[in-house]
């Protein structure tokens, strides 16, 4: 199990974890080539947004973009591909 990696990249970061059974809420149900979360940090509420709405399409929100403790725009969806992602607004809340 890969707890969690990270690359960044043009001032971007992709970070992946494995998605655990327990984690059932995301995936529904664990099969091969879904057992992976991808996020993406991002500091452009724009681009985040845009990046959501184009991953979105033919797939579905798990939770939609909002405001949490830790961001303040973040949300999770499947793709059409069945790929897990969350997307994260990176910069301090205040």
């Amino acid at each position: 199990m890969i707890m969690e990696s990270s690359i960044e990249f043009v001032g971007r970061k992709i970070m992946m974890s494995d998605i655990l059974p327990t984690m059932k809420m995301v995936t529904v149900e664990l099969v091969k080539g879904n057992q992976m979360l991808i996020s993406l940090v991002i500091e452009d509420s724009k681009i985040l947004e845009g990046y959501f709405d184009n991953l979105s399409v033919s797939g579905h929100a798990i939770m939609p973009l909002s405001d949490t403790p830790w961001s303040s725009c973040f949300g999770m969806l499947v793709d059409k591909f069945g790929v897990s992602w969350g997307l994260i607004l990176w910069r301090l809340k205040t």
